[in-house]
Formats: C-alpha cells, sequence, structure tokens
C-alpha cells in the first residue's frame, strides 16, 4: 500500500468539512454515495475504499481485525432488517403514500412503467410498498459502509502507523484552523457592515457551496448576525469546532515561546468567533470540553498543562468580553435571523446620521433641542434612539437567545424559534418510538410519514417547509429533519439499533478513559488521551443537535480513535 497517497486522501478528508452540499462540480449519484451525496468527502472515501480493497486483494495483508469488524457489522444490518420488515408490517400509512402526489419519485414510476410496458402487470400500490423496502435496504447498506465502513477504513490505514495519523490530524486541523479564522475575520469585518467584505462573501459563496433548498433563505448567501466561516450553516462551524479545538489545545501544549503565543492568539479569535456565531450548541459544548480539560489537567498534575488549561480559560474570557463588546459597539445591529445585507444596513444608517458616535450625538442634539417642532426632526430622534438601544441590548439578546435559550422550556416550545423545531421533533421522535415499537423503532426510511402526519398543523416556519416538501415531492422523495441523531435512530430503530450505533463510540471511550485512569501511561501518552477523548466526547454531544453526518468528523474520530486505543493497549500488554 502506498503510504503517500493513503495519507494524501486522509488530508482531503481532514480538509472537507466545510464542503456540506459543496459545488455541483463534485457532486456524485446518490445511489452510489448515499448519506454522503452532496459532500466533499464522498470521494476520497469512495478512492480509498476502492484502494484499500484492491490493495487487500493484490497483498492481503491491508484489512486487520476483520473477524471482529465483521460480527459486528453482520448483526448490526440483519437488527436494521429485522426493524424494517416490522416497521414495512405495520406501517399506518400507505394510504397516504398513495395518495400524495409522486412527482420527487420520477424514478419509481418510471421503472414500474418499463414493467408494464413489457407485459409485467403490477399495481401502483403493491409497487411503491417494494419500493419503499428496496429504497431503505439501499440507505441502510449506504449508510454503514460510509460511516462505520469507512472508520474501519481509517483504522486499518492506521493500526500501525498510529504516530503518523496523529501527526496529520493535528498539523492539518491546525492549520485549517488559520485559514477558517481568517475567513471568520472577514465575516467580522462584513457584521460591521463593511462593504468590501459584503462583496467577498457573495463572490465566494456560489465557489463553496450549491443551495440545496433555493427559492428561499434557509441557506442565505448573506448572514446577518452569525458567523459560519466556509460553512454552510453556523451551527456546522460550531460542530466543527467541537472537534477541532481539542485538537488545537494538544498542538498548543507541545509548542513554546512564539509558536505558542501565535496557536493563543489562533484559539482566542476562534473563540471569539465562536460566541459570535451565536450557536447554543456550540457555546454549550465549548465550555463543556474547557471543564473536562481542567478535570483532567487536575488528574495529572503536571505544571506546565495547569499553566496552559489556566491560559485556555482566560482566553475564552477575553474572546467573550470582546465579542460582547464588539456586540454593543461595533456590530450593526441586527437580530438572528435576519437575512438583510448588513453593510447596505449600515450604508443607510449613515446616509441618516445614525451609524457610530453619530449614534449618541443625534440623540443628544435631539434630547436638547425642545424647542424643535418638526415631524422630521422627532422622527429622526426616534430612529436614533432605537439604533442606540439596539445596539447595547446586543449583550442581553445574545445571552437570551444563544445560551440561556437552552434550558428555557417556554422559548423551546415558542413555535417561531428554532429551538422549537429542536425541542419538538426530538420529543416526537421519542413520543413515536414509544407508541410504536421501543425495541425495533418503525423502520429505516419508514419515519417521514410518522413525522408529517405529527406536524402537519404546527404553523412553525422550518416545519412548513418539511411539510410542504412532502405535500409537492411525495413521501418517496422527502427526507424527514434529523434535529437529534440519538433520538432519530431510536424512533427509527429503536432501543436495539440505538445501542448498536453508540456502541463502537461508548466501547473506545471506555478503553481509553480506563488506560487514562488505571495504567499511568506518559506524559505524552496521557497528553494523546485526554484530547483525543475530549474530542470524541465534544463530537458526540454534537449529535444531540443535529445529525452526526454533518461532517465527517465523528467517523474519522471513531477510526482513529480505535488505533491509538489498540496501540496503547498493545504497549501496556508488553
Amino acid at each position: 500500500m502506498n503510504t503517500k497517497f493513503i495519507d494524501f486522501l486522509f488530508v482531503i478528508i481532514l480538509l472537507s468539512p466545510p464542503l456540506k452540499f459543496a459545488n455541483k462540480i463534485f457532486t456524485l449519484p446518490g445511489f452510489i454515495t448515499g448519506p454522503f451525496t452532496t459532500d466533499l468527502v464522498a470521494w476520497p472515501l469512495i478512492i480509498g475504499m476502492v484502494y484499500t480493497l484492491y490493495c487487500q486483494f493484490k497483498y492481503g495483508n491491508v484489512i486487520v481485525q476483520w473477524e471482529k469488524f465483521k460480527r459486528f457489522i453482520i448483526a448490526y444490518f440483519v437488527m436494521l432488517a429485522a426493524s424494517l420488515a416490522w416497521g414495512y408490517i405495520s406501517y399506518p400509512y400507505f394510504d397516504l403514500a398513495f395518495q400524495l402526489p409522486h412527482s420527487g419519485s420520477g424514478k419509481a414510476m418510471l421503472v414500474m412503467d418499463y414493467l408494464n410496458s413489457v407485459g409485467i402487470s403490477i399495481s401502483k400500490e403493491r409497487f411503491i410498498g417494494f419500493w419503499m423496502i428496496v429504497r431503505s435496504l439501499k440507505t441502510i447498506l449506504l449508510s454503514l459502509f460510509y460511516t462505520f465502513g469507512g472508520a474501519y477504513m481509517i483504522y486499518c490505514w492506521y493500526h500501525d502507523r498510529v504516530g503518523r495519523a496523529v501527526q496529520l490530524i493535528v498539523n492539518v486541523t491546525v492549520g485549517f484552523l488559520f485559514v477558517l479564522a481568517a475567513y471568520g475575520l472577514i465575516e467580522v469585518c462584513y457584521q460591521n457592515g463593511q462593504m468590501w467584505a459584503q462583496k467577498f462573501l457573495l463572490f465566494m459563496w456560489p465557489i463553496l457551496h450549491s443551495n440545496p433548498n433555493p427559492g428561499h433563505h434557509f441557506y442565505p448567501e448573506l448572514m446577518g448576525a452569525r458567523i459560519r466561516t466556509l460553512f454552510l450553516e453556523a451551527s456546522y462551524f460550531g460542530i466543527y469546532l467541537s472537534f477541532a479545538i481539542p485538537i488545537l489545545w494538544w498542538k498548543m501544549t507541545k509548542e513554546r515561546g512564539i509558536k505558542f503565543w501565535v496557536l493563543e492568539s489562533l484559539y482566542v479569535v476562534l473563540a471569539f468567533e465562536l460566541y459570535l456565531m451565536q450557536s447554543r450548541t456550540a457555546s454549550a459544548i465549548f465550555i463543556g470540553e474547557l471543564f473536562l480539560l481542567a478535570a483532567g489537567t487536575l488528574y495529572i498534575r503536571k505544571k506546565k498543562l495547569f499553566f496552559n488549561t489556566l491560559g485556555l480559560f482566560l482566553g475564552a474570557l477575553i474572546a467573550f468580553g470582546g465579542s460582547m463588546y464588539f456586540l454593543e459597539h461595533y456590530q450593526v445591529p441586527v437580530v438572528v435571523g435576519s437575512y438583510d445585507p448588513v453593510a447596505t444596513k449600515r450604508l443607510k444608517l449613515e446616509e441618516n446620521g445614525l451609524w457610530g458616535h453619530n449614534i449618541k450625538k443625534s440623540s443628544q442634539t435631539a434630547k436638547s433641542s425642545q424647542t424643535a417642532k418638526s415631524s422630521q426632526t422627532a422622527k429622526s430622534s426616534q430612529t436614533a434612539k432605537s439604533s442606540q438601544t439596539a445596539k447595547s441590548s446586543q449583550t442581553a439578546n445574545y445571552l437570551n437567545d444563544s445560551l440561556l435559550s437552552l434550558v428555557d422550556t417556554d422559548q423551546a416550545k415558542n413555535r417561531e424559534g428554532s429551538n422549537h423545531v429542536r425541542y419538538g421533533i426530538t420529543l416526537a421522535n421519542i413520543e413515536i418510538g414509544l407508541k410504536h415499537n421501543c425495541l425495533l423503532g418503525v423502520g429505516s426510511g419508514l419515519d417521514t410519514a410518522y413525522l408529517y402526519d405529527e406536524f402537519k398543523n404546527d404553523e412553525n416556519g422550518e416545519i412548513q417547509r418539511f411539510i410542504k416538501q412532502v405535500d409537492t415531492e411525495g413521501l418517496l422523495n422527502s427526507g424527514s429533519p434529523v434535529m437529534c441523531e440519538y433520538t432519530s435512530q431510536f424512533m427509527q430503530e429503536g432501543i436495539i439499533g440505538l445501542a448498536f450505533f453508540v456502541l463502537p463510540m461508548m466501547y473506545v471511550l471506555f478503553g481509553l478513559l480506563m488506560i487514562f485512569l488505571r495504567s499511568k501511561p506518559d506524559y505524552n501518552q496521557s497528553l494523546a488521551l485526554l484530547f483525543i477523548m475530549l474530542a470524541d466526547i465534544g463530537i458526540s454531544v454534537t449529535g444531540f443537535g443535529n445529525t452526526l453526518n454533518i461532517t465527517y468528523c465523528y467517523w474519522l474520530l471513531l477510526g482513529l480513535s480505535y488505533a491509538v486505543y489498540y496501540r496503547l493497549k498493545n504497549e501496556i500488554a508488553r
């Protein structure tokens, strides 16, 4: 096996996370890429798997611990097939599937028409039922192939080259963070209303992404009050940082002098941008990772690590203070969810003398000129006051929208908020799973109708887009929204399927933790274990707020974690 070629593919995987719904030139047919059809990561995965199988066939020494992986993946597939069979037998929405339009299921209708043309008569109802089963089985196979199969492939690549894998993941990730931080600072300039930044972002968007939802602003070219860098959504950037920040911390522990302070500066900038991202999940995970790091630091008891950790906490506080100051004094007053061009809005404020130092000046002038009776002056004064109030309340709005709303159930239930979507769909996943079959679930790929029936009268805009898609394209071409990976797995596959899904990560995390606590590895090994576990925990927790397939970070970390675990386990045994 050519290790340089493998390393190249691994680097492409590490650089792929931002390109979810990548430019159409990277799009591969869905029938071979499954959950990563529109993602750049599909390319290195396919090429890597073909090359790995070729090397195994030619040399016979590439695939390792195959029997363990085979037993797991076969057992999981059998379980998923049983879940699907039961779900199909008990499916209560066949009438709905037949009644809804099939404009989006062109392939199915073409196949049925062809069968009828060659003399194989089959009713629409029977064929649609058969098609649902075939499509679900295909989805199951492709998902297993690219997720657990991809993680296993990475393990096979680096099980005997763990040091090289660690070197690549640390250096490439940290180097990429410099790019993301720089791009994020351009977005900061845009939030300040700089027109050059607005033009730059508009230029870059179509190069990086293809809009998966043309016709509405769910994925806008410009995002007013949230930092997202190269990612399609701000939340995707947050998911990536849950994986990347512990890797950056790991790199910082290895450096001294000017290199350390450069990395510390990078960390502060990233934390600053993370706060401006205004993502609830990202903020909570970042804080959680910091405190887990503190716990690990107290356990290792090394002075250098203690001061490093103290510096990280201080950097986080500096970044938070800087972001709040920016929100109050430099950001053009916008609310989260607003898609009006910020730079254009600043130009309008400047034309009316209501930007920067002119805000206070205009307000004071209006206050002192009590003899002025002009309605125009009154209007201007009112506008200035509103603008000033909007800016001064930015910090309070941030704390409420980005942090406090995580635990505010009333806000979560608010039909207009994004929390309502997450809260409602997550709760519906649990209720549907408990109601129909808590052991096997409703069947993979059969959940759309259940959620459609549950939410068809919901007035929330995001949910209504899902309902409209089903009404327009039919059940066969509509996927259900995933707001929590684990409750979605429970709904579709039941407790047994969820257990299979989380078992590999839980097993390796427990194994790494036991080595960390009991085997007393040396300082460098302890650091490796600590930061890999932090990244594993961080990326796993993102599954409570989205699907784990937003980026490929969960799966590459799973493969790398097993490589590190077995390497250290064998060293300890010797």
